[in-house]
């Protein structure tokens, strides 16, 4: 109970945290520890609606039920604590930022990383443009794409370990993923979705990209940005990292730029321009 009072951190803070597409609660792990150690209550559940694990059959849903399923968790989290916020990596942070629009008062900050509106990064094999045609056919549900090394992970010490954490087994060898085609076509579509609804987001966004996002580029992240209300949305960009920042070699500045974001949220400029002119009426002498 010290540790949240001197934290900063409000004892009634949680953060609902969530894994990329075709990811797990494993990628986020150094994220959560940091949440954690300074004081929040972190959740972060496995999203089976677009996650994968070994041990199951990838179902992919459309991304609306992407979106349905995180607005329930929410919800259910919202419902137990009076500050709430959110924290994604790629499709989770376009997720969170989407949950943003939607609960738009109720969220009390958002923390986006590896944003992932187009896979456009340097390491995207040249052959998937033919891949974003099939998507439009029913070959989408039979196909997959492979993506080659390094696949999300700069540090080639680091690379083994965190591809396990952070895909399956099943799913990943030492020279490429297999992604499930019909996946990457429902991102797509959540992508749009998303840019039409970020107007409505009113709680301070916090944007971590790589310079060299392997998978989405820094572009991603500027979008995100140039979409949003003026003044609400902060991007920091890492140097020696590729798209899975939770799991590469900055993972603890990572780690330290989210907590320091979430403790104190920067309020938005027009909320800050209402208090400063209310301030002054509450405090002058009325004689």
């Amino acid at each position: 109970m010290v540790q949240v009072a001197e934290s900063g951190v409000r004892r009634d803070s949680a953060v609902l945290v969530l894994h990329d597409l075709f990811g797990n609660p494993e990628q986020m792990s150094s994220l959560c520890k940091a949440l954690e150690d300074a004081g929040f209550t972190v959740h972060c559940p496995y999203m089976r609606a677009f996650g994968m694990r070994a041990s199951e059959p990838y179902t992919v849903g459309s991304y609306g039920s992407w979106i349905s399923r995180v607005l329930v968790e929410f919800d259910r989290v919202a419902q137990r604590y009076g500050s709430v916020a959110l924290a994604g990596m790629g499709v989770g942070a376009n997720l969170a930022l989407r949950v943003a629009a939607e609960r738009n008062r109720q969220v009390a900050a958002v923390v986006a990383l590896s944003c992932a509106l187009d896979l456009d990064g340097w390491n995207i094999p040249k052959h998937w443009k033919l891949m974003r045609l099939l998507m439009h056919t029913p070959l989408r549900r039979a196909l997959r794409a492979r993506l080659p090394a390094p696949m999300g992970v700069k540090s080639p010490l680091l690379r083994g370990d965190s591809l396990t954490r952070g895909w399956p087994l099943a799913r990943v060898d030492d020279a490429c993923a297999d992604l499930p085609l019909d996946g990457l076509y429902q991102m797509r579509r959540c992508s749009r979705s998303l840019l039409r609804a970020l107007p409505r987001v009113k709680a301070p966004v916090l944007l971590l990209h790589a310079r060299d996002d392997d998978i989405c580029s820094l572009r991603n992240a500027e979008q995100v940005v140039e979409a949003m209300p003026a003044g609400l949305a902060h991007l920091e960009v890492f140097d020696d990292s590729y798209h899975f920042l939770t799991l590469d070699a900055e993972s603890a500045e990572v780690g330290r730029h989210a907590v320091a974001f979430l403790r104190h949220p920067p309020r938005p400029a027009a909320e800050a321009a209402v208090a400063d002119t209310i301030a002054p009426a509450l405090t002058a002498d009325p004689h």
